[in-house]
């Protein structure tokens, strides 16, 4: 279809759009590279063929603003400038539309456009390859993280279509290209899960041979990205992680076998292979999920590691085994979850504070013969889990020349208290806590105190206290706690 073409791909004057490598020190949130065409012209790309590519500002050709990029006709391939991306993680975001005749010209199959990155030596790695075959004048709003070998001083990205029809036929679009400086991703660890809303971030490495890998927003099991692996052979493999840690407690993912309705179903032979690295550095299979299965169906799994499984060097590995080519044959992954047992995680302290004396009374008392003091142990649980109901045991000894107060008449003689967040025990001093007299106050707890005429026990030299229930765990920074108070007597 006839189309007004206002401006050719090159001009004799192009504009320094770029950022130079090394010109500035770059940060998260930094832009690297922009180009919305907005000037009319592909400055520093460049092109094979001139005819068959260009910017215009017909309508339907932009993302945004007025001006849009182009390819047309047959094969051609339109590359960037040199971009430094030699930062720790980066983001590209590109706008791409497939031809319609309600506005240009459609694609039909095997007229696909691919997206491709530089890498450092010089071969060029596929980001996405869009199919001719697909919906007229489809829009797609991609974002990529960039894998670690695009991320480097001489990156480049290029678009270029397969084939096409001839002149004034078969057109792709793109648009708002832009890449961005990344914080870098937490790492993988135990209790943590891994959803690829960030893209495919440094904790996971792509080796690709005749296929490809990414993320998309296709299909996913939480909203709204998931990897994905297609066209051939590629693996994607997780940095370390320490699955040593007690806490481990198994590994939970989500599959999908591809589908014509959102990617491409793969077929037999296409499979895809779940792996990790033991403890001997042998690649070990959880399970292979066949192609030839029931386009579009979903596995929710969750594996137990064997005892070699458990170890610091840790790796897993998605493997796709064959394909028919570059936009064919998908398999999706979503939700990479490391589960963790919720152990509580508990912490005691103990402080003492000086009463009164029989010299000062109580303005600023001395820790003498004679002295009040009052003991405050304090317990909290920081871990994601909750204790085990009825299993909380204090135990303290009394410190030796002194008398533990045990006097009822007044109150509880050993006072509980919740924190700032409670902790969910009951007390009940007259069943939870319980006594010894034995060298050391370790057990048995059955000695039953008498007051003296203040109300101490010199022959207690130990306590038990037992509160009920289980106690909370720790939730969204708030960590639960209580207070127990004691008073001695110094003798």
């Amino acid at each position: 279809m006839p189309n007004a073409i206002t401006n050719q791909l090159l001009r004799c004057f192009p504009l320094a759009l770029a950022l130079a490598a090394g010109a500035a020190v770059a940060a998260p949130g930094d832009t690297l590279f922009s180009d919305d065409f907005e000037d009319g012209t592909l400055p520093l790309w460049s092109t094979t063929n001139t005819s068959r590519s260009g910017v215009s500002n017909s309508p339907g050709y932009s993302g945004s603003g007025s001006f849009g990029a182009y390819t047309r006709n047959q094969a051609v391939t339109v590359t960037s400038p040199t971009i430094n991306t030699a930062v720790p993680e980066a983001r590209l975001e590109i706008w791409v539309r497939r031809g319609s005749d309600a506005f240009s010209e459609d694609t039909d199959s095997n007229e696909n456009l691919v997206l491709e990155y530089r890498r450092p030596d010089n071969s060029w790695g596929t980001l996405r390859s869009y199919a001719g075959s697909g919906i007229n004048g489809q829009i797609y709003q991609d974002s990529f993280s960039l894998p670690a070998d695009a991320r480097h001083g001489n990156f480049a990205i290029r678009l270029r279509q397969t084939g096409g029809s001839g002149v004034d036929f078969d057109y792709w679009h793109f648009d708002d290209v832009r890449i961005t400086e990344l914080a870098p991703a937490p790492p993988l660890d135990i209790g943590l899960c891994e959803n690829f809303e960030a893209g495919l971030s440094t904790n996971w490495s792509v080796n690709t041979s005749t296929g490809a890998a990414g993320t998309s927003t296709a299909t996913s099991s939480s909203p709204t990205s998931s990897l994905f692996l297609n066209g051939g052979v590629v693996s994607v493999t997780s940095n370390v992680i320490d699955t040593s840690d007690p806490s481990f407690s198994d590994l939970t993912l989500w599959v999908r076998r591809g589908a014509d309705s959102f990617s491409e179903d793969p077929d037999n032979g296409e499979n895809l292979v779940l792996e990790y690295l033991d403890d001997g550095g042998a690649w070990l299979a959880f399970e292979t999920f066949s192609g030839s299965g029931t386009a579009g169906q979903t596995f929710l799994r969750s594996y137990n590691l064997p005892a070699g499984g458990r170890h610091g060097a840790f790796r897993l590995r998605f493997r796709m085994t064959a394909g028919s080519g570059a936009i064919w044959d998908f398999w999706h992954v979503d939700d990479v979850c490391f589960g963790q047992t919720p152990f509580p995680s508990l912490q005691v302290s103990k402080i003492s504070q000086t009463l009164s004396d029989p010299v000062n009374g109580a303005s600023n008392p001395k820790a003498i013969p004679g002295a009040y003091v009052a003991y405050t142990i304090t317990l909290e649980n920081q871990g994601p889990g909750p204790v085990d109901s009825d299993s909380l045991v204090i135990t303290d000894p009394i410190p030796a020349g002194t008398a533990l107060y045990v006097d009822t008449g007044p109150g509880d003689p050993i006072v509980f208290s919740d924190g700032a967040t409670p902790s969910g025990l009951s007390y009940d001093f007259g069943t939870d806590v319980t006594f010894s007299n034995q060298p050391g106050g370790g057990p048995p707890y059955t000695y039953v105190p008498t007051p003296d005429a203040e109300g101490f026990d010199a022959s207690v030299t130990g306590l038990r206290i037992a509160p009920t229930g289980s106690m909370n765990a720790a939730a969204s920074g708030n960590t639960p706690s209580f207070n127990v108070t004691l008073r001695i007597r110094i003798e």
